[in-house]
């Protein structure tokens, strides 16, 4: 009778019971954590990526834009001023009276941007935008053979970057072990109407930005565009006799350019 009333009241089973329930506590308890731990693990490798991506871009197209902060454009023309003698008929009756005339003709600018003036030709299209300051005007026009470009050409150029750049977050091991392509296209376009020039990178080499890429925009200003400073007062327009009359050659300052701003866009 002792030993069924012992069997009665004994609690083993119920330690087991809480043993296990503490065991399944446990689990619970480390799966959430091996689980959150994983998640961080996923989030940390693709910030480390997206920072790849902007850190790539931006590298890039500071390249571009430390080229274009050094290009320089300076317009240039030709004065040509003469005057006409006055004329007298046989009795000496002035039957023409002496008269001052004029010429201003636009010549092709010097255009230079560093490392790549031949990558980023915008020579042609500055020359269209100067022009502006002579079309429809008496006595002003281009030089013969003025290669002029009307409408905004958009340049592409490919940069590729160095193995081992410094600070670049890459894994794996060696300098070369990039986990998005190190090379980058740019697009570079001249506004005609602000004359300042926008920038567009992205990932790769495509003719157009990849679907769900991230693309880096920069802007640069102009910076004293050129102003036609000829002011033939009392003269009147005319053409320029053949060679009888030497020109003025005028250059004016240099025109160039500062970076104003660089963002990050979603394609």
């Amino acid at each position: 009778m002792k030993r069924l009333r012992k069997k009665l009241h004994s609690e083993r089973g119920a330690s087991i019971l809480l043993a296990l329930l503490f065991f399944l506590v446990c689990m619970m308890v480390g799966a959430s954590v091996l689980a959150a731990a994983a998640s961080n693990a996923g989030k940390i490798r693709s910030n480390q990526t997206e920072q790849q991506k902007y850190l790539t871009l931006s590298s890039a197209i500071r390249l571009i834009c430390d080229e274009l902060e050094q290009a320089e454009y300076t317009g240039k023309y030709k004065s040509y001023e003469w005057t006409v003698s006055e004329k007298k008929d046989a009795d000496g009756n002035v039957i023409s009276p002496a008269k001052d005339y004029f010429y201003c003709q636009q010549q092709t600018g010097s255009y230079i941007c560093g490392n790549l003036t031949q990558e980023i030709p915008l020579g042609p299209e500055l020359d269209a935008i100067f022009h502006r300051q002579f079309a429809g005007k008496e006595g002003y026009g281009g030089a013969d053979g003025l290669n002029l470009e009307d409408n905004p050409i958009i340049h592409t150029l490919t940069v590729t970057l160095p193995e081992g750049l410094t600070g670049y977050p890459y894994e794996g091991s060696g300098p070369a072990a990039y986990q998005v392509p190190r090379e980058v296209t740019v697009q570079v376009k001249l506004d005609h109407g602000t004359q300042h020039i926008t920038l567009k990178a992205w990932l790769g080499t495509g003719p157009y930005p990849p679907a769900k890429n991230d693309t880096l925009s920069a802007e640069l200003v102009a910076v004293a565009p050129p102003v036609l400073d000829y002011s033939p007062t009392g003269r009147t327009p005319g053409t320029p006799p053949g060679d009888t009359v030497s020109p003025v050659e005028c250059v004016l300052s240099p025109m160039t350019w500062k970076l104003n701003w660089i963002k990050k866009e979603a394609s």
